[in-house]
């Protein structure tokens, strides 16, 4: 049947709220599929998908929704055979069907009403660069109904109008779903501010590291830089003097007034350090763990200082407060450590000396120092990726993209060079001067 319900809707009704973006269009979808789970609605609850292939992600949600609702019912093109879900109708569409092009969610009973309705238009979006969208988002029960009507027609079913509607619950839902959406937006809000901090602390730890005259200095100011941003307890950078020792060069906080070389006991540090991978405790008094360096930290990030040589040492990262630090905090905290990792072996190269590894260096070691750098840059670039999607940033964030986008491909080209220089020269055959970059 040749129906669209977003153009038998826009068409007819005025002052309708528009709907562009795909992430607002996710957060109605997902507002008004939790609203019926949290309240365990047995309504009929209808979906258009565009295509089957694109349900998939909603697997699991729409088991959830299944489980409490009467029947969903998901359109969609056949283009890839759905997985069966126990209360979930697929309802195949022709290619050249109208709903074929359309994302929508209905929901219409005595107690809540709810629209969405979009249809995708060629082009991309300028937000996301994604696909685009042009849609509404209403609770007018009559074009609710309206919505009813086409469907009922789409499945050959008779339709059967609300007869009673309860709006007192109506406007129940609708200020739930509103808090909900303003809960998200702040949430929303802080991440992005967030992100733009650590764009910014990324940004700053590159700077240093390129204009450094003191290699001590520059440590000392990112230590700084990372107590400040990541609101620590304390921050420590830990390199390596020989085989079992390291020296804390820089410190803010609670291991500040640690000096001289230290052997790592077994701690979350020298976990990191042997293994080469970061260690994240969550609550150090519920996991039974100790970080003599960091004595009164409940949540720790450990990551190790790698390069193509070897592990060179550690960024210590400590909060007072347990549970503090969440995936992205780790990202950036990672991103940190290779790029100083890949500087410090920059730095030794430049200045012809040596650079004692706590690791043997091996061919996978090797293989995995590279693949740490590539990451290290990656998450940059993902993080950059990030910011640009937000859309509108000011004048003096866009000039910091800018100077990210120059930066960060500088320092790919080096990741490059470096990696080419060094796997064509055996790392026995490199000259090891007794000297030190760091005076200990």
């Amino acid at each position: 049947m040749n129906v669209s319900i977003y153009r038998s809707i826009v068409g007819q009704y005025e002052n309708l709220r528009t709907v562009n973006s795909v992430p607002m269009m996710n957060t109605i979808s997902h507002s008004m599929e939790q609203q019926v789970i949290n309240h365990q609605m047995p309504i009929n609850f209808y979906a258009g998908f565009e295509r089957f292939s694109r349900f998939p992600d909603q697997t699991r949600l729409y088991g959830r929704l299944a489980s409490v609702a009467r029947r969903v019912y998901v359109f969609g093109v056949p283009d890839v055979k759905p997985t069966p879900i126990s209360g979930v109708e697929y309802i195949p569409l022709e290619p050249n069907s109208p709903l074929a092009r359309e994302w929508f969610l209905i929901v219409d009973t005595p107690d809540f009403w709810a629209l969405l309705a979009t249809e995708e238009v060629s082009g991309e979006d300028e937000a996301t660069g994604g696909r685009k969208f042009n849609g509404i988002w209403t609770f007018d029960h009559v074009i609710v109904e309206r919505a009813s009507l086409l469907i009922s027609q789409v499945l050959g079913s008779v339709y059967q109008p609300v007869r009673q509607r309860n709006y007192e619950q109506q406007n129940i839902h609708v200020a739930e779903i509103g808090a909900g959406m303003i809960a998200r937006l702040d949430k929303v809000q802080v991440e992005k501010r967030r992100n733009w901090a650590q764009a910014n602390t990324l940004y700053y730890v590159i700077d240093i590291l390129a204009k450094a005259q003191n290699s001590l200095d520059a440590l000392k100011q990112i230590a700084n830089t990372l107590f400040t941003v990541f609101g620590a307890s304390g921050v420590s950078i830990l390199i390596s003097t020989q085989s079992d020792r390291y020296a804390v060069v820089a410190s803010e906080g609670e291991t500040a007034q640690t000096s001289g070389a230290v052997k790592l006991s077994d701690s979350p540090t020298s976990r990191a350090v042997s293994q080469g991978a970061s260690i994240t405790i969550s609550n150090m008094r519920q996991e039974r763990e100790r970080e003599p360096l960091m004595p009164t930290s409940q949540a720790l990030l450990a990551i190790p200082l790698v390069g193509k040589q070897g592990v060179h040492g550690a960024l210590l990262i400590g909060h007072l407060d347990s549970n503090r630090w969440t995936e992205q905090d780790q990202k950036v905290a990672e991103a940190i450590a290779g790029l100083l990792g890949m500087w410090i072996e920059t730095l030794a190269t430049n200045t012809n000396v040596a650079l004692p590894a706590s690791t043997t260096v091996t061919t996978s070691t090797s293989e995995e120092a590279s693949a740490r750098l590539r990451l290290s840059l990656n998450q940059m670039m993902t993080l950059h990726s990030i910011l640009r999607l937000e859309g509108s940033p000011t004048p003096r964030q866009n000039e910091l993209l800018t100077q990210l986008d120059r930066l960060t491909m500088n320092m790919a080209q080096q990741v490059s060079s470096r990696r080419t220089q060094l796997e064509m020269t055996p790392i026995n055959a490199i000259e090891q001067p007794k000297n030190s970059i760091f005076d200990f």
